[in-house]
């Protein structure tokens, strides 16, 4: 709170100079603070709090009362040495009077400056119908609502008559005031009812009327009997039946009564003395079955059918139901036949495993087994169950052998005979099969014979090697030895020849000359040998060695030696270099030739090797080399034999692939690459030679063969279009130039070649 100014007023009266009272001291922070409205919110107020100390004195804060806001006032009070504040709800001083007959409300808020509490309006609550209660100033309520009225005079009973009095009772308002009032009614009350199916009884009681459960009408439906009783089935059961209908009663007028009788399901027929219907036993009359239907009723009788059968098999008395007999043969039960069975030594009764069955009539069968008597043609074998006949036993095979020319040696085209050792042990007749391989027959069968049978086949074989033959014997009935084996040399190839003269060189006329012929051979071996002189026979010899030794006259005589192996296979020679195959040049003479002296002579035949030449042609072995001599030969391998060197062929060609030319010698080859084609195997080339680098050779035509040749280029200097051109004949008597290199002779060029 402020304080007000403190005026001083001074005088110019003498100054009275007192004696200064002992000083004193005060704690201005403990100094309690006031309040000008005793914290009364009703009142405007201001709270003075004592903070510090100034001029002696002690300073303050004052603080007043203030509104927060319409409603809400804060009252500052004096709490101890500080200031205080609590907030007021204005509203909570409103306040309810009457006004006349309404209700009025002192409605309160806050005023400012300072704030406090007020009454700031009145205000109309309500107008009331029934009165304002001074006490309260609201409105009195409706004094009949709720209703007062509910203390009714007790209800009472005359007779059967209720008097009733309502409760609550009629509530009659008058200002905040009413009265009651309860008029009576009365009531007779039934004696009897119904509640549904119930019936009832009743009165009057304590001024009500009452009504009590007497009866169910309900408990006196039942099923009841109607008409006369009848016959009929239950069932399998004959019995006296009784039809019932249901009696439905209800409760009516306070009375149970019949509300209906009809049929129900609730009320089935009932069934008495039933008699069970059972079926009788089947039974057989003779070969007939009697067979009773099962057990049946009808019209309240039981059923008695039955149907007749006959019985195929026989009818049969059983304990219950009699029966037919079963076919006792299906499936058939005759399969335990007697053992087999010698009669004899060569007879032998067979029976068959199933037998034949009849039905006895009696139920069982009768098996009957059928005799077939068999002849044993080896014997009858008495063993442990069956019997038998004894097996054919298949023959025995000793020994077989091959014979062809000269022992086991034949050549291709030949006539082979197998010969062979054995017989069949029962004597069956025995023939020879032979094959090329383990039962195989395809080389020769003989006729049956009683032993050792021989079979022929003409030998198919075109080399020079031992082959295998099989064969067995086989008897009449099929029966098959184990095979033996038999060797057959095949021999196609001819002996090894050469021959040579003593002395070598130039002769003068009267010098005796010892021509000197050898041979061998690796198969069937050497046989005979000649030396011919001037196609005339000069020696015959059957050993390996053959020489003949004459003295030639003037002139030029031609020889050659010629040998023949043990199956027919032949070679000639004029030389030591080697050997060709067959009889030779010019024959085996038996008489001089005309213009010659046999036993004379002195150079071999024409075109030998060694001999002059200007032309292939005139050498026989088709090569004349650029010195002017022939080519001997000498090769002995077989067409498609390893070769390393054309020396080593029969054919005198060594191809590129290391195997020896094996086209005919003269002939034409089968390829069809041209002089100068590419080629990888000689087989591939018209001329037969593939040579490096592979390209085809080609060769002389007409028939003269060029051989020896390797690692030639075959190029014509008019091209491959004039080689080709010449082997058609198109340039024969001309002459080509052609380069190469020849077997054994390096580095020389085949001069002329001539077509």
């Amino acid at each position: 709170m402020a304080h007000a100014p403190v005026v001083r007023a001074l005088s110019a009266a003498p100054r009275i100079v007192r004696q200064k009272p002992a000083a004193s001291t005060e704690d201005c922070a403990a100094k309690a603070s006031s309040d000008t409205d005793g914290d009364n919110s009703k009142a405007q107020g201001t709270c003075t709090d004592y903070t510090g100390c100034s001029g002696g004195s002690c300073t303050s804060t004052a603080t007043a009362d203030e509104c927060r806001d319409s409603n809400i006032m804060r009252e500052y009070y004096a709490s101890g040495a500080s200031c205080a504040s609590r907030d007021y709800d204005c509203r909570s001083y409103n306040s309810y009077y009457c006004s006349g007959s309404d209700s009025m409300q002192h409605v309160w808020g806050c005023t400012s400056s300072p704030g406090y509490c007020v009454n700031t309006r009145d205000v109309l609550v309500q107008a009331c119908s029934y009165g304002c209660n001074s006490n309260t100033g609201l409105c009195n309520s409706n004094p009949c609502s709720p209703n007062p009225c509910t203390s009714p005079s007790q209800n009472t009973c005359s007779g059967n008559t209720a008097t009733q009095y309502p409760n609550p009772g009629t509530c009659t308002q008058n200002g905040a005031s009413y009265t009651c009032a309860y008029p009576p009614s009365t009531t007779t009350c039934p004696t009897t009812g119904c509640s549904c199916e119930t019936r009832q009884s009743g009165g009057c009681s304590g001024g009500s009327c009452y009504m009590n459960n007497v009866q169910d009408c309900n408990s006196l439906n039942a099923c009841v009997d109607t008409g006369a009783s009848y016959k009929a089935c239950s069932g399998l059961q004959a019995c006296d039946a009784q039809n019932r209908l249901y009696n439905d009663y209800t409760c009516s007028s306070g009375s149970c009564s019949l509300a209906s009788s009809s049929p129900s399901s609730n009320c089935p027929v009932t069934y008495s003395g039933c008699v069970a219907c059972t079926k009788n036993d089947n039974v057989c009359i003779g070969s007939t079955l009697r067979a009773y239907a099962a057990a049946s009723c009808s019209s309240g009788v039981c059923g008695n059918s039955y149907t007749d059968s006959s019985c195929p098999y026989g009818c049969e008395s059983r304990a219950g139901d009699d029966a037919c007999y079963v076919d006792r043969c299906t499936p058939n039960p005759c399969t335990s036949s007697p053992d087999d069975i010698c009669v004899n030594s060569n007879t032998l009764n067979v029976y068959p495993s199933t037998g034949s069955c009849a039905n006895s009539g009696t139920g069982s069968p009768v098996c009957t087994y059928s005799l077939n008597q068999t002849s044993c043609q080896y014997g009858c074998l008495s063993l442990s169950g069956d019997d038998q006949c004894a097996p054919n036993t298949a023959p025995t095979l000793n020994s077989v052998s091959a014979a062809g020319i000269y022992g086991a040696y034949a050549k291709s085209g030949h006539t082979v005979t197998m010969a062979s050792s054995g017989s069949d042990p029962n004597g069956e007749q025995v023939r020879l099969r032979c094959g090329s391989s383990p039962g195989a027959v395809d080389m020769c069968t003989s006729g049956y014979a009683s032993s050792g049978p021989s079979c022929s086949f003409t030998s198919g074989w075109s080399d020079s090697s031992d082959h295998n033959v099989y064969c067995f014997l086989q008897d009449t009935p099929g029966a098959q030895s184990p095979a033996l084996t038999a060797t057959l040399s095949a021999d196609n190839s001819g002996p090894a020849v050469s021959i040579t003269r003593s002395p070598s060189g130039a002769l003068t006329p009267g010098t005796s000359v010892t021509l000197t012929a050898s041979a061998s051979d690796s198969r069937s071996g050497v046989s005979t040998m000649h030396v011919v002189v001037d196609g005339y026979t000069a020696a015959t010899c059957s050993s390996t060695t053959c020489s003949y030794t004459f003295s030639p006259s003037y002139g030029n005589h031609t020889y050659y030696a010629n040998a023949y192996d043990r199956v027919g296979n032949a070679a000639w020679a004029y030389d030591s270099f080697g050997s060709y195959p067959g009889d030779g040049p010019v024959g085996n003479g038996t008489s001089p030739p005309p213009g010659t002296i046999p036993g004379e002579g002195t150079t071999p035949p024409g075109g030998g090797g060694g001999s002059s030449c200007s032309s292939n042609s005139q050498c026989q072995s088709g090569v004349c080399y650029i010195s002017g001599t022939c080519y001997g030969g000498g090769g002995t391998l077989p067409a498609g034999s390893s070769c390393s060197s054309n020396a080593q062929c029969a054919s005198n060609v060594c191809g590129v692939n290391r195997l020896c030319y094996g086209g005919p010698f003269p002939g034409s080859p089968a390829g069809s690459s041209p002089d100068g084609g590419t080629c990888s195997s000689n087989s591939q080339c018209s001329s037969g030679i593939c040579d490096a680098p592979s390209h085809c050779f080609g060769g002389p035509a007409g028939g003269v063969r060029v051989t020896g040749v390797r690692h030639n280029r075959a190029l014509l200097r008019r091209g491959r279009a004039g080689a080709a051109a010449c082997k058609q004949s198109a340039c024969r008597g001309r002459a080509y130039k052609l380069f190469g290199r020849v077997q054994g002779r390096r580095d020389h060029n085949i001069k002329m070649l001539r077509f």
